[in-house]
C-alpha cells in the first residue's frame, strides 16, 4: 500500500511500482486523498479502511506500508495511533517529515501545519519502536533541501537509512532508493515465510 505525499500524484510511484512488481510484490495500490482539505488523523483513518479493503480483495494476512513524506506520517499515525500495526509487516517511510520541516509553514491546509516543527501532533506520536512487531525503514536523502536528513530518519533512528542520491523529488527514482526498499520487503518475507531460517 502506497500512500502519496503533500500535493504529489499517484504516478509518482512509477518507477517503484515497476521495481516491486518485477519482484513479485504485484498486489499493489495508491492511497487516494486530498493533502490540502484533511489533515493526518483524517488520512490515517482512510489508510485503515483501504487497507483492510486491499487485504480482502488479495487474500494475504499482511500488507507492506510505503509513505512518501506527508504520506509517511499518515502510515505513521495509522500504525501507531489507529491499530494498524496488527496488520503491517513493514512500514517505510521515504522523505518523511517524522521531526516536522520548515518549509510546511508555507502550505495550505491541516496537513501542512500538523507537518510543521511545531506541530503538536507530531510531538504527541510516540518514539519509533524498533522492537515491535512492525519493521520499520525511514529512509532520507542528504541531498533533500526540503525534509532534512535529522528529520526523515528521526535523528539517526536504528531503523534509518541515509541515502546520497535524490533531492526530495528526486529520490522516488533513485535506483538507490529501490534497492533499499526491495532489500527491506524480501529481508522481512523471508523471515515470515522461513522463520526456521533465523533459529539456525
Amino acid at each position: 500500500m502506497f500512500v502519496s505525499g503533500y500535493l504529489s500524484p499517484s504516478g509518482c510511484w512509477g518507477s517503484l511500482f515497476r521495481q516491486l512488481h518485477q519482484n513479485g510484490f504485484r498486489n499493489t495500490t495508491c492511497l487516494q486523498y486530498s493533502s490540502l482539505r484533511t489533515g493526518i488523523p483524517e488520512i490515517a483513518d482512510v489508510l485503515v479502511d483501504e487497507t483492510s479493503a486491499a487485504m480482502r480483495r488479495s487474500g494475504t494476512d499482511g500488507v507492506h506500508l510505503i509513505g512518501y513524506s506527508l504520506g509517511g506520517l499518515v502510515v505513521r499515525y495509522a500504525v501507531q495511533q489507529l491499530g494498524l500495526d496488527t496488520d503491517t509487516v513493514t512500514a517505510t517511510t521515504i522523505a518523511t517529515p517524522h521531526r516536522g520541516a520548515r518549509l510546511a509553514y508555507a502550505g495550505l491546509g491541516p496537513a501542512a501545519r500538523q507537518m510543521r516543527t511545531s506541530s503538536s501532533l507530531l510531538d504527541d506520536l510516540p518514539e519509533i519502536s524498533s522492537s515491535g512487531r512492525v519493521r520499520w525503514s525511514l529512509v532520507g536523502s542528504t541531498s533533500d533541501r526540503v525534509v532534512p536528513i535529522s528529520s526523515a530518519t528521526a535523528g539517526g533512528h536504528a531503523d534509518a537509512v541515509s541515502l546520497s542520491a535524490g533531492g526530495h523529488l528526486g529520490i522516488l527514482d533513485s535506483p538507490q532508493l529501490a534497492h533499499t526498499v526491495m532489500s527491506h520487503l524480501g529481508s522481512c518475507e523471508t523471515e515470515r515465510r522461513h522463520p526456521e531460517k533465523l533459529a539456525s
